[in-house]
């Protein structure tokens, strides 16, 4: 038995890990395509944007980090989908870093997989603000992963496995580090897939739900 059959019964999402934005999807029996879910505030889209509140003294994610950027950008972080699985001595990262609002430091040279380092500072305790670019995206995995189980009505626990898109030029090593970050957000992903593979099939299932709401109206002689 492969892995896939062992997985036939269990309940798995896709999910979108944008540079920008970020969104769930499931396979829906009844309409037979995929169903982008809605959170609780009506939105299907969550900001792919990691914060550190100063006020309340914890990480926000999503919709409220991207407001509080808005005021204090040096204690958020965004577009870190760009970096993951980089050296920090990347030009790319290099180059790209120097736009940035907030702070990114070398993780040590050591570890490809964790050399981008987000470096928010101290909080009031004077402990250091620091995350690697994993642990960056898994907050926000583990934010989507929480919104999910509250639109499918299931126990976070049960809501454990997932498929993940990702840009067709991510080599091997950004592809481990986004299957780490979904790790650290309590998440198997149980496969990786090319964003344009991703629209293809997505297109497809457009075109064949149309195809048969067609001929059920125009039923053959």
């Amino acid at each position: 038995m492969n892995k896939m059959d062992t997985l036939k019964d269990k309940l798995i999402v896709g999910i979108d890990l944008g540079t920008t934005n970020s969104g769930v999807s499931v396979w829906e029996n009844e309409s037979g395509q995929v169903m982008m879910l809605k959170k609780a505030d009506d939105f299907n889209l969550t900001p792919s944007v990691v914060g550190w509140d100063r006020d309340q003294d914890e990480w926000v994610v999503g919709q409220s980090a991207r407001q509080r950027g808005e005021q204090h950008p040096g204690d958020t972080a965004y577009s870190i989908k760009r970096y993951i699985g980089r050296w920090f001595t990347d030009p790319n990262v290099l180059y790209g870093r120097q736009d940035l609002t907030y702070k990114l430091v070398s993780g040590g040279g050591t570890d490809q997989l964790c050399d981008i380092v987000v470096d928010l500072g101290i909080d009031s305790k004077g402990h250091p603000l620091r995350l690697t670019a994993p642990e960056v995206s898994a907050k926000l995995l583990r934010k989507l992963r929480e919104d999910a189980a509250q639109a499918l009505g299931v126990p976070l626990d049960e809501l454990k496995y997932a498929v993940v898109t990702v840009p067709a030029y991510f080599n091997v090593l950004q592809r481990r580090a986004t299957i780490l970050a979904g790790q650290l957000a309590g998440l198997e992903v149980v496969d990786i897939l090319n964003e344009p593979t991703a629209a293809a099939l997505a297109y497809s299932d457009v075109v064949l739900v149309l195809q048969r709401d067609f001929f059920k109206g125009h039923p053959a002689d």
